[in-house]
Order: structure tokens, then sequence, then C-alpha cells
């Protein structure tokens, strides 16, 4: 069995849609990580939990409270999503504004 490294170099080889879809679903895991540790393991505060998770919180502010779990869990995830991939697109609209 061969064994494939990905190079960073071969990041670059794709279209800013692509790298903004893959920014995206690593916004996705990081808020699936921290809310399982936050809801399975302890009620603790968690370092940068604010931070990385603004996007959902934001969406989820737009809603009232008595949604079901699984709308929530859907409007947060996808909230996630589109602030990481807004924000890797805004980043990239700067540097080639300014370049």
């Amino acid at each position: 069995m061969i064994k494939r490294t990905v190079n960073i170099t071969e990041l670059t080889r794709l279209s800013h849609y692509q790298l903004t879809t893959i920014i995206g679903i690593f916004g996705i895991a990081i808020a699936l990580v921290f809310h399982l540790l936050h809801f399975y393991f302890a009620d603790l505060y968690l370092f940068g939990y604010q931070v990385l998770l603004a996007p959902r919180m934001f969406a989820l502010n737009l809603f009232t409270e008595e949604l079901s779990y699984k709308i929530k869990m859907l409007l947060l995830l996808s909230g996630q999503f589109i602030g990481y991939a807004t924000g890797f697109m805004a980043g990239v609209f700067i540097k080639n504004t300014i370049n």
C-alpha cells in the first residue's frame, strides 16, 4: 500500500473556491470538536471557544431559542462554514487588491 502525503505546494494549485470549501469544512470540524468536548465531557470554559466559534454563535443569535436540537445544530454548523469561508474569501480579495 502506497502512502501519499499532501505537500503544501499542492494546496496552492487548488482554485480559491476549492480552498474556501476546505477552510469551511475545517471550521465545521473545529465546531464539532468543541461542541462534543463541551457537551459530553465538562461544562467548563475552553480556551479560544468564543473566538473560534464566533460565526456559529452569530448565526444562532438570529433565531429564537424555541428550535429543536437538530435545527440548531444545522444552523450552528452552516454558520460556522459560512463564517470561515467568507473570512477566507475576504482575505483573498484583500490580498489581490493590495498586490
